[in-house]
């Protein structure tokens, strides 16, 4: 699920960030921002967990961002999915809410 006002818009991951959902996933990023969206943020409070592929899509669309002057929020994500971002370097393309308690 995805939203937008104006620069800003939202992105809801939700089940397993997989290689099944990872192409939907940059279909809604990038339509959001052919649409002028700048400003992102990621709600991961109703993802179990993400595979390499997805992650790959997911530092794809940091850079893009980052690339075009927007930021990107990593909200309501699981402590382990926090770490796994922190541990691969991903800490430096977004910024995070404290992740959620187990």
């Amino acid at each position: 699920m995805f939203a937008q006002t104006g620069p800003r818009a939202q992105i809801r991951v939700e089940g397993r960030g997989t290689f099944e959902n990872a192409a939907a996933f940059k279909q809604a990023y990038t339509q959001l921002i052919g649409k002028g969206a700048k400003d992102f943020i990621v709600d991961l409070g109703s993802c179990e967990n993400l595979d390499s592929t997805f992650l790959g899509i997911m530092t794809g669309f940091g850079l893009r961002v980052q690339e075009g002057g927007g930021s990107t929020r990593i909200i309501d994500a699981r402590n382990e999915i926090v770490n796994l971002f922190k541990e691969i370097g991903l800490d430096r393309l977004f910024a995070f809410d404290e992740p959620l308690p187990e």
